[in-house]
């Protein structure tokens, strides 16, 4: 069997590894997502066959057994996840699963030692499904004409019947050679099918598009023209579509010579005449605004060949050329250049939010310049409105070309209203635009002249206003669309602001956090469920002779270790219980104020704990304690005194109250007497010697 099985599946490696090359070279080229996949499936369904080559060698059944197994199975759902994305639809992850499951079977099944076709008949018959459900898949096709994807998906379908015949007729031995070359020839079909299919779709896709220019190529006005240079500027001869291009007749446009001037705007005339006076004319396509006789502006194509004087290459007296209308196409070109410049700006926003080290000036600063940029606008500013007060202040301001930073403020009058055009969309809470304002007072030092045109929104995070966009001076007017566009970065802006807003008043409140525990004669500490200190804080460290955080890392029962009373305190906080104890450390009194912190579920996973010195607090009870004693001493021997009538008594009930209340072993009473003023012993105890007393 060797002998004709070996061939058969190296004949089908090479022609797996020829298709490996193809797919990989369709992916260099062309970069789609579902190619590369493709590629893979294949290169890992090559591998199938290396291992088998690798088995008949004589390499270790078992291991060589589950990878080629296991390399099918794979392949396949690489083969069906690249055909999902190539059709555009969505991935089923039960492919994902079955395979998983597939993968984890085989190996259990041979390290077990199973038969073979109890081993192969779960995945291969989930192998078969792949494949026929995937070129039932090709076959639904619709979206693509030809029969290419129709005989892919059954090939599929035949080649996912092969696959189920695996386990029964891989044993056969005379069949086996003629089982992997029916496979091979399965495999090269759905492999050509594949590439069929999708170079028609490509095909089909480009076609399509082509028709499509070509409609746009029809409907597009063009005007063929001869513009005389000399002795005046104008029009020798115009095309009778400029009537339907501009609303002017030919003879309008060709008998006025200064008509010109009429009809192209100021600015772009500008730029025209200024390739005339240097007797030159560009080569390239101008781009430029035409008004048409109804005052509407459209954009024109104006490309032109340079008519010079015979025998004169110097002197240029005409231009020939074309005029088309590129209106509709600078439109989608302004609104894809504005969508680009709308999205890098909100991803600007989203780095600066979330950078700590741009301020709400600089956010303000980068809106302008985005928005400016997204309007052609000349002038416009960008304001935060403080919550305290609701004071506009314009933290960037535009004048020209250049943008600066501000602090101007706009203060609102006593009804809480903005006045004039720059306080519209604050009061109305609505953006607008405005192509011909009312002329009205401007704040008194606003750097800002003439508005020929505004466009201003206002930032609101639900409807209170944080802030506001104004952009002023664009030469064309301002359009729903700019409004609109704005307006998206204003809501963006808005959350920029309130995230930026927040940041600073937790810092300012982290920072008094700070001072306080730094500042305050306290010890704040923390512990984690072990008794490993996290935190170690405040000023009442120094009286211990600990640096803030010193502590952090080490167990709470390590560092102090012979101090039972508190580990006691730290064992009760840590089960949970929250208290206040007294202990002393090194002839220092701390009360402590315990709190057990607790996760989700409830279970104790740490603890807080607050420690204030109270030494002085401390030796004063126990002076005061003492005394109490003192005076419970001296008022109880008072009483005795006064009450009893035997002195023996008397006395040994003083001696009892003395020895109690200095808590001494042996106390003794001696009489001085004023005869020869010597020590008399009286009574006594505790002592064990006469001599001891009676010295």
């Amino acid at each position: 069997m060797l002998d004709w099985l070996l061939p058969s599946v190296i004949a089908t490696l090479v022609g797996t590894i020829i298709l490996i090359v193809a797919y990989s070279f369709l992916y260099f080229q062309d970069r789609q997502p579902f190619l590369k996949i493709w590629t893979i499936g294949w290169g890992i369904y090559g591998l199938r066959f290396v291992f088998q080559i690798w088995l008949l060698l004589g390499g270790n059944e078992v291991l060589l057994q589950i990878a080629i197994q296991s390399s099918s199975l794979i392949s396949g759902f690489f083969l069906i996840w690249g055909t999902s994305l190539f059709a555009g639809r969505a991935f089923h992850k039960v492919w994902l699963v079955g395979t998983g499951i597939g993968v984890s079977w085989i190996i259990v099944a041979e390290l077990v030692n199973l038969p073979f076709t109890l081993v192969n008949l779960p995945t291969f018959t989930f192998l078969a499904l792949e494949y026929i459900w995937t070129g039932f898949f090709f076959i639904q096709f619709e979206s693509i004409s030809g029969r290419f994807h129709q005989f892919t998906g059954w090939i599929f379908i035949l080649w996912g019947i092969h696959k189920a015949d695996y386990p029964f007729l891989r044993p056969v031995a005379w069949f086996a050679p003629w089982g992997y070359m029916l496979g091979f020839i399965f495999e090269l079909s759905v492999a050509l099918g594949i590439l069929l299919t999708y170079i028609h779709k490509t095909r089909q896709d480009l076609e399509n598009n082509q028709a499509h220019f070509q409609k746009i190529s029809e409907a597009t006005r063009v005007v063929i023209f001869r513009l005389g240079l000399s002795p005046t500027i104008e029009f020798q001869y115009l095309s009778p579509a400029v009537e339907a291009l501009t609303g002017y007749t030919i003879e309008e446009l060709t008998q006025n010579p200064g008509v010109i001037k009429r009809l192209i705007p100021r600015d772009d005339l500008k730029l025209m005449i200024s390739y005339l006076s240097r007797n030159t004319f560009p080569k390239d396509v101008i781009i430029h605004r035409v008004k048409c006789k109804n005052g509407k502006d459209i954009w024109v194509e104006f490309q032109g060949i340079p008519v010079y004087e015979p025998g004169n290459e110097l002197h240029l007296v005409a231009i020939d050329g074309t005029i088309k209308d590129i209106t509709d196409r600078k439109i989608t070109q302004d609104y894809l250049r504005q969508e680009a410049t709308t999205n890098q700006c909100l991803a600007e926003l989203a780095k600066a939010t979330i950078n700590s080290t741009y301020s709400i000036a600089d956010i303000a600063s980068l809106v302008l310049d985005y928005t400016k940029q997204l309007t052609n606008s000349q002038n416009g500013y960008v304001s935060f409105i403080k919550p305290t007060n609701q004071e506009n202040t314009i933290l960037a301001i535009a004048n020209g070309r250049s943008t600066t930073a501000a602090n101007i403020i706009l203060s609102p009058a006593p009804d809480g209203k903005y006045s004039g055009l720059l306080g519209r969309s604050l009061n109305n809470k609505q953006g607008y635009f405005d192509n011909e304002p009312v002329v009205e007072p401007l704040p008194d030092g606003f750097p800002i002249g003439n508005i020929s045109n505004i466009l201003s929104v206002s930032a609101r995070l639900d409807q209170a206003l944080v802030g506001q966009i104004t952009l002023m001076n664009k030469s064309m007017g301002y359009s729903k669309y700019e409004l609109d566009l704005v307006q998206q970065i204003a809501d963006f802006y808005a959350v920029a602001l309130q995230n930026k807003y927040t940041d600073i008043e937790l810092k300012k409140s982290a920072e008094l956090l700070q001072s306080v525990v730094t500042g305050a004669p306290v010890i704040i500490f923390s512990l984690d469920q072990h008794g490993i200190f996290t935190l170690s804080e405040g000023r009442g460290l120094d009286s211990l002779g600990l640096k803030p955080g010193e502590v952090v890392g080490q167990s709470v029962y390590d560092f102090y270790q012979g101090f039972p009373e508190i580990m006691d305190q730290v064992n009760h906080a840590l089960a949970g219980e929250a208290h206040v104890s007294i202990a002393e450390v090194t002839g220092i009194f701390f009360e402590t104020h315990y709190t057990p912190i607790k996760d989700d579920q409830g279970k104790t996973i740490g603890a807080i704990g607050v420690a204030t010195e109270v030494t002085k607090r401390v030796q004063a009870e126990q002076s005061t304690h003492r005394q109490l004693e003192k005076l419970k001493t001296l008022h109880a021997i008072d009483q005795i005194i006064t009450a009893s009538t035997s002195l023996d008594l008397t006395l040994n009930f003083i001696l009892e109250q003395i020895a109690n209340h200095l808590k001494a072993s042996a106390v003794d009473i001696l009489l001085l007497e004023n005869s020869n003023h010597r020590l008399k012993y009286i009574a006594g105890r505790g002592f064990s010697a006469n001599n001891i007393i009676h010295t």
